[in-house]
């Protein structure tokens, strides 16, 4: 056997970035025993040249384990040089796995190389182990790369990451918040981020999906109970959309286990058509409109030769029909956002009465001095607890909302009520001070009942006990109207009596007067004094003004309504065809819906006192006083 002297050359340690090439290089010079001598050169044997040769390198851990393990068979060059790299060589059975496998942990680790003078031999002699001084790449603290860098799979960040230019992160990027990462530049990452903290300090565009998921505790006064905070701006969080605003996009959605619970989204014209507010404000408009041209038709009959007096009613009519269609445009141009949810009322925070108290949802209160109990024998207010509003006014301060109560103000409200329940019934309290209430159907209500009005009955109910009914509150201010009409009519009756009677004893030749009716002074109510005093006071100075106050007779109301009703007849069809046209169900409003189909009876309804007695009056003042001049 020769023997040969090895001179090694380990190349700096590193591990390429290329896919299938990361290992370390290995150089050495194998020469022979002999002594050579080349010029400027001390070489203690010429070299062997074109020799085989088998390499076996370790890599042993501090602890003197095998972390790996190959062999490579190889030859020296002309010159008497190997060179090879560590981790192409065939991984023996010893090795605990790949040269990828190593973990590069910064803790000392030892080369150790074995010759084998045969080619393919099995016989290995120790030659050297030394420690390993270069830490590759993926343990080193300053690396510079001048193209590319691609992490194929998870990367740990034990210290400050500093990124100036674009990085693409094609797999798991997770920050422990172990240190800082500043980002000066774009992070695009296509795949899961897990930062426990981030602070952005610039502009961020976040192109996908994004998810906050934890685990906070913490009521809802508590600042550090919600995953998602706004602050150090004059502005709040503005969310756009893309296009126009609509029903089917959301702008905020609220969820639940259950699913949608509430939402935030554009408001539609179908939405604005559908609305009562937009049904009702342009029936009335059409009402007014058709009363204002069978005025100007009227007054044109006075002149039927002159064809300046026809072209002027036109042109009222005309002016009348801009307006009109001005106001609709209005309203369609005007439309917003809903706010949409399960609740139906509008509510404020009422303080307790007593702070101990207790209150259920839809059960019936009393409010005095603005608080509430379920006194309601002596209250100014008689109002229901909510149970599920849609917004809610006059929050209390922190630690004192166990002192108040969300009280429903306008809206649907279920009530707690007993008995049995028809759709129309007026709800009143139960007068018992237990938070219940009961129905009563209109046409046995008292004059004195209508100032004990909690709402409307907008559901039914055969239960003979107690059950929740769909309430509507808030909105039954005119419900007096009525009597207060019945009440002034008859007043009238009796002033014009009482003006009779006086003509006479002052010697005036008039007709029999009429008899006052034990019938007609029984069913004026002595409760209602203010009213009687304030239509007393207006006949009283008619009377001084030698003008009598009374409105139309009956004979001109009909004679009126036999000639100019088709104008309300046709007005009120357009508007039928128009609300068609929008997809607007009117019978979802009977008010509306009786106006529509039978405007001549509704009129009739409405100067008998029957139905809305304020808008007849109001018509009759501005567009009828033609027939009283």
């Amino acid at each position: 056997m020769k023997k040969l002297l090895f001179l090694l050359l380990l190349a700096p340690f590193s591990t390429s970035v290329f896919a299938q090439s990361q290992g370390i290089s290995y150089q050495a010079f194998i020469a022979s025993a002999n002594e050579l001598e080349i010029p400027g050169i001390d070489i203690d044997g010429p070299a062997v040249q074109n020799a085989p040769i088998s390499l076996r390198f370790t890599i042993i851990s501090e602890t003197g384990t095998i972390e790996y393990q190959e062999i490579q068979n190889t030859s020296t060059d002309e010159y008497g040089m190997i060179n090879v790299i560590i981790a192409e060589g065939e991984i023996t059975a010893e090795s605990p796995g790949n040269f990828t496998n190593i973990d590069w942990n910064g803790l000392p680790k030892n080369l150790k190389v074995e010759i084998s003078l045969e080619e393919n031999g099995n016989i290995f002699e120790q030659f050297s182990e030394q420690a390993l001084y270069f830490v590759p790449y993926a343990f080193h603290r300053n690396i510079t790369a001048t193209g590319t860098l691609i992490v194929d799979g998870a990367s740990t960040l034990n210290s400050s990451l500093n990124v100036k230019g674009a990085t693409t992160l094609n797999n798991t990027l997770n920050v422990t918040n172990e240190s800082t990462s500043n980002l000066s530049g774009i992070l695009n990452v296509d795949g899961a981020s897990n930062l426990n903290e981030l602070n952005v300090s610039k502009e961020t565009n976040l192109n996908g999906q994004v998810t906050i998921s934890t685990s906070l505790t913490g009521g809802e006064t508590s600042y550090g109970a919600y995953p998602l905070r706004v602050e150090g701006s004059n502005q709040g969080v503005a969310i756009k959309v893309n296009g126009t605003r609509n029903s089917g996009k959301n702008f905020l959605t609220f969820m639940d286990a259950a699913g949608v619970q509430g939402r935030i989204e554009g408001q539609t014209l179908s939405e604005l058509h559908n609305s009562f507010r937009y049904i009702w404000d342009i029936t009335l408009q059409g009402i007014d409109v058709a009363a204002a041209v069978a005025e100007a038709a009227a007054a044109a009959a006075q002149f039927p030769s002159g064809p300046a007096e026809a072209a002027a009613v036109s042109a009222y009519a005309g002016l009348q029909t801009a307006h009109y269609t001005e106001w609709i445009i209005d309203q369609e141009t005007s439309i917003g956002i809903a706010f949409e949810s399960g609740g139906a009322d509008y509510a404020e925070f009422l303080e307790k009465n007593d702070p101990s108290e207790t209150f259920l949802p839809g059960e019936v209160v009393g409010v005095i001095g603005g608080k509430i109990s379920k006194n309601t024998a002596d209250a100014d207010h008689l109002m229901v607890i909510s149970t599920n509003p849609i917004v809610v006014g006059n929050l209390p301060k922190q630690k004192e909302e166990t002192k108040y109560e969300k009280v429903a103000f306008i809206g649907q409200v279920p009530v707690r009520v007993a008995g049995k329940v028809a759709v129309g019934d007026y709800i009143l309290p139960s007068q018992n001070n237990d938070g219940i209430g009961v129905a009563v159907s209109p046409s046995e209500m008292t004059v004195e009942d209508y100032n004990k009005i909690i709402g409307i009955a907008w559901s039914e109910s055969q239960n003979a006990f107690t059950s929740l009914v769909n309430v509507a509150v808030g909105i039954n201010t005119n419900d007096l109207a009525a009597v207060v009409a019945k009440q002034e009519k008859q007043l009238q009756a009796m002033q014009q009596q009482i003006d009779q009677i006086m003509a006479m004893l002052a010697g005036d030749t008039l007709e029999t007067p009429q008899v006052i009716s034990k019938t007609t002074t029984q069913s004026i109510s002595t409760t209602d004094t203010s009213s009687t005093l304030s239509i007393s006071k207006q006949l009283a100075e008619s009377h001084a003004n030698g003008k009598t106050f009374s409105a139309i007779s009956d004979q001109e109301f009909e004679k009126w309504l036999t000639d100019y009703g088709y104008i309300f007849e046709e007005t009120m069809a357009d508007l039928n065809s128009f609300f068609a046209s929008k997809n607007v169900d009117v019978s979802n409003y009977p008010e509306v819906k009786s106006i529509i189909e039978n405007p001549t009876e509704a009129l009739r309804n409405m100067r008998s006192g029957k139905y809305m007695p304020t808008l007849w009056q109001s018509l009759e003042k501005r567009h009828l006083q033609h027939l009283r001049d």
